[in-house]
């Protein structure tokens, strides 16, 4: 049932890896310009860069570019480092949080340490 699971979850995993590079793809070629019109003088180390941001969170970027009022970003950049503050906290509780729970699952219990024999005399 576990092995199930999991397969499952790497099935999902993958398939969201798989449009989120799809996203990257159409967001170079497109929509960076919607979005950050500056960025679009950006090098190519830039975009190496900014990629596996744009692949992890290509929902945001699909809803940035749909929901934009504007063809151009009319906000400063006062706003985007707001924006980018409240990630940062955000993704530090949410690190954290994974963390410890990774810790806790993966904790050996009593029963699964080696036994350890003493010698008799």
């Amino acid at each position: 049932m576990t092995e199930q699971l999991f397969s499952i979850l790497v099935q999902l995993a993958g398939a969201y890896l798989l449009a989120g590079m799809v996203v990257a793809l159409l967001f170079f070629s497109r929509w960076m310009k919607v979005i950050d019109p500056s960025a679009v003088a950006g090098s190519r180390g830039f975009r190496i860069l900014v990629a596996p941001g744009v692949v992890m969170l290509w929902p945001v970027i699909v809803m940035k570019v749909f929901c934009q009022k504007s063809s151009v970003r009319t906000d400063g950049a006062e706003a985007l480092r707001r924006n980018h503050r409240l990630a940062i906290m955000v993704l530090a509780v949410v690190g954290v949080l994974l963390f410890t729970v990774a810790l806790v699952w993966r904790a050996p219990a009593f029963a699964d340490l080696p036994a350890i024999e003493s010698p008799v005399p």
